[in-house]
């Protein structure tokens, strides 16, 4: 018995290691590095996660739950790309098979984002999800229309030294909706993966910088790989450059609009590519 007045003692929680709460982050980055280990680790990130919803607290949870939606997308990215390119002379046909998996592989990674999400018993507020001020939706409007168009021209440019001479026909009337269809599919897609799972969630478990770096060394090392002609490092560069910026940006405006809207447009030459290539 205790006395009246007197507090008391209260067993502080027992800390948490830090490897618990960095593994899953590290085993990802792994796998997008090395493409053997993907299947791996994509199971062993379900396991962690069962595990930390019964055993863990709130840190171990988002820690597990954040990486899940990038190992199910670069395990998705194993699946061989279709050969079917373009959709006709104009450039108007059939949807190319390429523009369907786009969209097939962004159903899949929102359907695991939210399998993460109840499994993980993680706050969805902090995926950014949420509707996007006036002034950020606008600017978001805008980066599209303006960026989309200069990508056209200069994405050949810059892509030719890493995937070599790169031809884009101008598309017909309805190729536009497969082509925007494509791109946002694909930027959405990667921008709740990165930014809104890895970075939301990451940032409850790690702290915002370390969760922002994470997610932009897993982004970088995924788009580096056997498709490229020229020299990767700069791609790799340049692709964590972009997933830090975006990150940033993400957690400046605290929606995912802006960083969806600039990515969809970087990926308009892509897109154009896979439709009237």
């Amino acid at each position: 018995m205790t006395r009246l007045g007197t507090p008391r003692r209260v067993r502080a929680a027992p800390a948490i290691p830090i490897a618990v709460l960095l593994a899953p982050s590290l085993l990802v980055i792994l796998a997008a590095a090395e493409r053997p280990l993907r299947i791996p680790v994509l199971l062993v990130l379900v396991a962690g996660l069962v595990l930390a919803r019964r055993l863990g607290d709130g840190r171990t949870r988002a820690a597990w739950a954040a990486p899940v939606p990038v190992a199910v997308m670069l395990a998705c990215a194993l699946v061989p790309e279709p050969t079917v390119l373009g959709s006709g002379a104009d450039c108007g046909g059939a949807v190319p098979l390429r523009v369907i998996r786009r969209s097939i592989e962004m159903s899949i990674v929102l359907a695991a984002t939210f399998v993460a999400w109840r499994v993980g018993a993680v706050p969805a507020s902090a995926l950014r999800l949420r509707r996007p001020s006036p002034a950020v939706a606008a600017a978001a409007l805008i980066c599209f229309v303006a960026a989309a168009p200069l990508a056209v021209l200069v994405g050949p440019v810059v892509a030719a030294p890493f995937f070599g001479p790169i031809s884009l026909r101008a598309p017909g009337v309805l190729a536009l909706v497969p082509i925007v269809v494509a791109a946002l599919a694909n930027a959405v897609q990667e921008e709740v993966a990165y930014r809104g799972a890895w970075l939301g969630w990451g940032t409850l478990a790690l702290g915002p910088a370390v969760a922002v770096g994470a997610q932009a060394a897993a982004f970088g090392l995924a788009h580096a790989g056997s498709d490229f002609t020229g020299p990767q490092l700069p791609v790799l560069v340049a692709m964590v450059a972009g997933g830090l910026a975006a990150g940033l940006i993400a957690q400046r405006t605290g929606s995912l609009a802006l960083p969806i809207a600039l990515h969809a447009a970087a990926d308009v030459p892509m897109a154009l590519y896979a439709v009237c290539g």
